[in-house]
């Protein structure tokens, strides 16, 4: 009954705004188009993209352009959400907000490496400005304006941030991926252990499978790209990892760590509890273990928001599948913008029309 009367009304509204969502049908028709503009004309006909669109000039829009719009309208979602929730949900999405100081950051440091201009092309912080400097305690003004990585390390003084990155940047990191691990893991951590003291026991158990699975898949990513593609020794991969698993032991992470080639890390895979999820989801492990995880995570999400509708999982689900959607719109654009086949766009989503 306590979970009744705390998310009813939140279950309501994201029922209402899980509506929205593109369908397969809509993706379809999108992925058939023949240019990039045309996909946006198509998103501004859209109840939850046209607003986001209203007045740009979709002929002249990069990809840069396109990607900041769409993250306005995950953030934008999360503000509806944030006005109609009480206080006790309230600080979840506290929590959640770190996402968003995250992937902006990520922004802020693609537009240094890039050199091109902060501002619109980076994201238009102008409708909800208010807001968003009201839950983040970082200035965004200097950061947005910076033009090296150490303007951007001024800009983050008394953050959470900012030690990590000052640490990589005074030990002389140059790669972009480098920063962006450094946040994903600081955020990961943060949520990992202020998760425990949040709501009730059924809604901690919720968000500990969501962020463990996660948690999980991403290590399982990072170790092999770094075997890969960076040929890094196992004492240079474990401080990179994520210091906390769910249903990997860490036996089996220091093994996957020193696994001496591919066929050796995917055998050891194949023996963890994801090997199982593998089956379930007629996947295979080693074919390719971004679409593994993006796969065990929609059905983490989807099964927690049907067996608990009246729960953490109703925001958090919400929160995930645009996300997801988000992803996938982009993965359309860029099909489109590279001549890419219907069919083929739609495998790269995992629609089958």
């Amino acid at each position: 009954m306590k979970g009744l009367l705390t998310y009813s009304g939140i279950a309501t509204k994201v029922r209402a705004m899980s509506g929205k969502f593109l369908s397969d049908r809509d993706f379809y028709e999108m992925a058939s188009l023949e240019t990039v503009p045309q996909a946006v004309e198509f998103l501004k006909k859209q109840p939850s993209y046209g607003e986001i669109f209203l007045g740009m000039d979709e002929a002249d829009m990069h990809r840069r352009q396109l990607e900041a719009h769409l993250f306005s309208a995950h953030y934008n979602d999360f503000a509806k959400l944030y006005r109609f929730s009480n206080q006790t949900l309230r600080r979840f999405l506290d929590l959640y907000f770190m996402r968003y100081e995250t992937k902006l950051l990520k922004r802020c440091l693609h537009n240094l490496t890039s050199q091109t201009q902060s501002g619109p092309d980076l994201l238009d912080l102008s409708g909800f400005f208010p807001f968003f400097t009201r839950h983040s305690h970082i200035d965004w003004t200097k950061i947005m304006s910076a033009s090296s990585v150490e303007e951007i390390l001024t800009g983050l003084e008394g953050s959470v941030y900012c030690e990590p990155l000052r640490t990589l940047s005074s030990n002389g990191a140059h790669d972009l991926s480098e920063y962006e691990i450094q946040l994903d893991l600081v955020y990961m951590k943060i949520i990992w252990k202020e998760k425990d003291k949040l709501l009730n026991k059924k809604d901690r158990e919720i968000l500990t499978e969501s962020y463990g699975c996660q948690i999980d898949m991403q290590n399982l990513i990072w170790i092999y790209r770094f075997k890969k593609y960076y040929h890094l020794e196992p004492y240079q991969i474990v401080p990179l990892l994520i210091p906390s698993s769910y249903r990997l032991k860490r036996e089996e992470i220091s093994a996957l760590v020193h696994t001496e080639n591919q066929d050796t890390f995917f055998a050891l895979l194949d023996k963890t509890y994801y090997a199982s999820w593998a089956k379930q989801l007629h996947l295979e492990s080693h074919s390719n273990l971004e679409s593994l995880s993006e796969a065990i995570l929609d059905q983490v999400h989807t099964l927690n928001s049907r067996r608990n509708p009246y729960s953490i999982a109703a925001l958090n689900s919400y929160l995930y599948k645009k996300e997801q959607e988000i992803q996938r719109i982009i993965t359309v654009t860029e099909g489109i913008r590279y001549g890419i086949g219907t069919q083929e766009i739609l495998q790269l989503i995992h629609i089958m029309m």
